[in-house]
Protein backbone atom coordinates (compact mmCIF):
# COMPACT_ATOMS: atom_id res chain seq x y z
CA UNK A 1 0.00 0.00 0.00
CA UNK A 2 1.56 3.18 -0.97
CA UNK A 3 1.62 6.55 1.17
CA UNK A 4 -1.63 8.08 -0.63
CA UNK A 5 -3.68 4.96 0.41
CA UNK A 6 -2.25 4.77 4.07
CA UNK A 7 -2.93 8.38 3.98
CA UNK A 8 -7.07 7.54 3.13
CA UNK A 9 -6.94 4.46 5.50
CA UNK A 10 -5.72 6.95 8.32
CA UNK A 11 -8.82 9.01 8.04
CA UNK A 12 -11.10 6.40 7.16
CA UNK A 13 -9.82 5.13 10.90
CA UNK A 14 -10.13 8.98 12.19
CA UNK A 15 -13.55 9.71 10.54
CA UNK A 16 -17.27 9.69 12.33
CA UNK A 17 -18.06 6.21 10.91
CA UNK A 18 -19.26 4.06 12.91
CA UNK A 19 -18.39 -0.01 12.96
CA UNK A 20 -21.94 -1.05 14.01
CA UNK A 21 -23.37 0.85 11.05
CA UNK A 22 -21.44 -0.75 8.61
CA UNK A 23 -21.65 -4.14 10.43
CA UNK A 24 -25.44 -3.63 9.94
CA UNK A 25 -24.67 -2.56 6.58
CA UNK A 26 -22.99 -5.12 4.98
CA UNK A 27 -23.81 -8.00 7.47
CA UNK A 28 -26.53 -7.79 10.25
CA UNK A 29 -27.31 -9.75 13.69
CA UNK A 30 -28.54 -9.54 16.96
CA UNK A 31 -26.23 -8.46 20.17
CA UNK A 32 -27.07 -9.36 23.09
CA UNK A 33 -27.04 -7.34 26.46
CA UNK A 34 -23.03 -7.56 27.02
CA UNK A 35 -22.77 -6.66 23.07
CA UNK A 36 -21.80 -9.71 21.17
CA UNK A 37 -23.11 -11.64 19.00
CA UNK A 38 -22.78 -15.01 16.71
CA UNK A 39 -19.74 -14.79 14.49
CA UNK A 40 -20.67 -14.38 11.30
CA UNK A 41 -17.40 -15.61 9.80
CA UNK A 42 -17.52 -19.29 11.49
CA UNK A 43 -20.67 -21.36 13.28
CA UNK A 44 -21.40 -21.53 16.80
CA UNK A 45 -24.28 -21.97 18.68
CA UNK A 46 -23.01 -19.27 22.05
CA UNK A 47 -22.37 -15.38 20.82
CA UNK A 48 -18.51 -14.75 21.08
CA UNK A 49 -18.17 -11.67 18.27
CA UNK A 50 -17.50 -8.38 20.06
CA UNK A 51 -17.11 -4.94 17.94
CA UNK A 52 -15.45 -1.86 19.77
CA UNK A 53 -17.01 1.21 18.38
CA UNK A 54 -14.24 3.68 20.44
CA UNK A 55 -11.55 2.29 18.01
CA UNK A 56 -13.61 0.73 15.19
CA UNK A 57 -12.19 -2.67 15.52
CA UNK A 58 -13.82 -6.29 16.20
CA UNK A 59 -12.82 -8.98 17.41
CA UNK A 60 -14.27 -12.77 17.54
CA UNK A 61 -13.26 -14.79 21.01
CA UNK A 62 -14.49 -18.14 19.34
CA UNK A 63 -12.68 -18.22 16.01
CA UNK A 64 -9.82 -15.88 16.71
CA UNK A 65 -10.67 -13.35 14.01
CA UNK A 66 -10.34 -9.71 14.58
CA UNK A 67 -9.19 -6.33 12.99
CA UNK A 68 -10.27 -2.66 12.16
CA UNK A 69 -13.50 -1.59 10.42
CA UNK A 70 -11.65 -2.19 7.08
CA UNK A 71 -10.89 -5.60 8.01
CA UNK A 72 -14.65 -6.36 8.80
CA UNK A 73 -15.83 -5.23 5.40
CA UNK A 74 -13.24 -7.00 3.66
CA UNK A 75 -14.16 -10.50 5.30
CA UNK A 76 -17.76 -9.50 5.28
CA UNK A 77 -17.74 -8.85 0.99
CA UNK A 78 -14.70 -11.40 0.43
CA UNK A 79 -12.88 -8.55 -1.30
CA UNK A 80 -9.56 -7.11 -0.62
CA UNK A 81 -8.37 -4.31 1.84
CA UNK A 82 -8.22 -1.45 -1.32
CA UNK A 83 -10.91 -2.29 -2.43
CA UNK A 84 -12.99 -2.48 1.18
CA UNK A 85 -11.61 1.24 1.24
CA UNK A 86 -12.81 1.99 -1.53
CA UNK A 87 -16.23 0.51 -0.50
CA UNK A 88 -16.64 2.54 2.16
CA UNK A 89 -15.28 5.75 0.46
CA UNK A 90 -17.83 5.69 -1.87
CA UNK A 91 -20.97 4.24 0.14
CA UNK A 92 -20.44 6.19 2.74
CA UNK A 93 -19.49 9.57 0.85
CA UNK A 94 -15.83 10.29 2.05
CA UNK A 95 -14.68 11.27 -1.36
CA UNK A 96 -10.76 10.24 -0.01
CA UNK A 97 -10.25 8.28 -3.32
CA UNK A 98 -11.15 11.60 -5.00
CA UNK A 99 -9.08 14.06 -3.29
CA UNK A 100 -6.19 11.64 -3.27
CA UNK A 101 -6.13 11.18 -7.29
CA UNK A 102 -6.45 15.17 -7.28
CA UNK A 103 -3.20 15.06 -4.69
CA UNK A 104 -1.51 12.60 -7.28
CA UNK A 105 -2.15 15.08 -10.19
CA UNK A 106 -1.03 18.20 -8.27
CA UNK A 107 2.28 16.83 -6.96
CA UNK A 108 2.84 15.03 -10.78
CA UNK A 109 2.34 18.42 -11.81
CA UNK A 110 4.80 20.32 -9.33
CA UNK A 111 7.39 17.69 -10.22
CA UNK A 112 7.05 18.34 -13.42
CA UNK A 113 7.39 21.94 -13.24
CA UNK A 114 10.21 21.54 -10.84
CA UNK A 115 11.93 19.24 -13.70
CA UNK A 116 11.46 21.75 -16.21
CA UNK A 117 12.79 24.97 -14.30
CA UNK A 118 15.79 22.46 -13.46
CA UNK A 119 16.36 21.92 -17.30
CA UNK A 120 16.15 25.41 -18.16
CA UNK A 121 18.48 26.09 -15.02
CA UNK A 122 20.97 23.91 -16.30
CA UNK A 123 20.74 25.06 -20.31
CA UNK A 124 20.95 28.59 -18.79
CA UNK A 125 24.22 27.76 -16.85
CA UNK A 126 25.76 25.81 -20.31
CA UNK A 127 25.04 28.87 -22.32
CA UNK A 128 26.78 30.74 -19.73
CA UNK A 129 29.59 28.96 -19.44
CA UNK A 130 30.08 28.96 -23.01
CA UNK A 131 30.03 32.35 -22.99
CA UNK A 132 32.61 32.24 -20.09
CA UNK A 133 35.17 30.55 -21.77
CA UNK A 134 34.63 31.99 -25.18
CA UNK A 135 35.65 35.38 -23.20
CA UNK A 136 38.51 33.69 -21.86
CA UNK A 137 39.56 32.45 -25.12
CA UNK A 138 39.59 36.01 -26.04
CA UNK A 139 41.30 37.52 -22.95
CA UNK A 140 44.26 34.95 -23.83
CA UNK A 141 44.17 36.18 -27.39
CA UNK A 142 44.56 39.93 -26.11
CA UNK A 143 47.75 38.77 -23.80
CA UNK A 144 49.31 37.52 -27.15
CA UNK A 145 48.96 40.86 -29.16
CA UNK A 146 51.64 43.77 -28.93
CA UNK A 147 50.59 46.09 -25.85
CA UNK A 148 49.20 49.40 -27.01
CA UNK A 149 46.75 51.49 -25.24
CA UNK A 150 43.70 49.85 -26.87
CA UNK A 151 44.77 46.65 -25.89
CA UNK A 152 45.69 47.50 -22.52
CA UNK A 153 42.27 48.83 -22.44
CA UNK A 154 40.23 45.76 -23.49
CA UNK A 155 42.31 43.15 -21.43
CA UNK A 156 41.53 45.22 -18.74
CA UNK A 157 38.06 45.37 -19.54
CA UNK A 158 37.60 41.59 -19.93
CA UNK A 159 39.71 41.04 -16.99
CA UNK A 160 37.17 42.67 -14.81
CA UNK A 161 33.93 40.95 -15.97
CA UNK A 162 35.36 37.78 -15.80
CA UNK A 163 36.27 38.53 -12.07
CA UNK A 164 32.93 40.55 -11.35
CA UNK A 165 30.91 37.20 -12.62
CA UNK A 166 33.21 35.02 -10.81
CA UNK A 167 32.45 36.50 -7.79
CA UNK A 168 28.98 36.60 -8.32
CA UNK A 169 26.27 33.97 -7.33
CA UNK A 170 26.07 30.86 -5.63
CA UNK A 171 26.83 28.63 -8.57
CA UNK A 172 29.41 29.57 -11.13
CA UNK A 173 28.38 31.47 -13.72
CA UNK A 174 25.99 32.58 -12.12
CA UNK A 175 26.92 36.38 -12.35
CA UNK A 176 26.91 35.97 -16.22
CA UNK A 177 23.49 37.64 -17.41
CA UNK A 178 21.10 35.76 -19.13
CA UNK A 179 20.72 37.97 -22.41
CA UNK A 180 25.41 38.00 -22.05
CA UNK A 181 26.36 37.20 -25.85
CA UNK A 182 30.21 37.14 -25.89
CA UNK A 183 30.89 36.55 -29.54
CA UNK A 184 28.77 39.89 -30.23
CA UNK A 185 30.95 41.65 -27.79
CA UNK A 186 34.04 40.27 -28.96
CA UNK A 187 33.10 40.65 -32.17
CA UNK A 188 32.50 44.65 -31.22
CA UNK A 189 35.84 45.00 -30.13
CA UNK A 190 37.78 43.12 -32.99
CA UNK A 191 35.88 45.80 -35.18
CA UNK A 192 37.47 48.94 -33.34
CA UNK A 193 41.06 47.08 -33.58
CA UNK A 194 40.01 46.71 -37.41
CA UNK A 195 38.76 50.62 -37.52
CA UNK A 196 41.63 52.00 -35.81
CA UNK A 197 44.14 49.68 -38.94
CA UNK A 198 41.96 51.37 -41.10
CA UNK A 199 42.61 54.77 -39.74
CA UNK A 200 46.21 54.50 -39.62
CA UNK A 201 46.69 53.11 -42.99
CA UNK A 202 47.23 49.55 -41.91
CA UNK A 203 44.81 47.57 -44.20
CA UNK A 204 44.51 48.27 -47.83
Amino acid sequence: MNIYYSEIQEKIMSSELDILDVFNRFIGGTFDRKGFCKCPFHGEKTPSFKLFRNNKSFYCFGCGTGGNIINLVSKALNISYFEAMKRLDEDYSLGLFEKSIKTDMRRSKEAVETARKQLKHEQLQIKRRNNYFKLIDYFKELREMPLNQAVSHDLTFVERLLDKWLLYGNEPFDGIPENFNADALICALKSKFINEEVENGERN
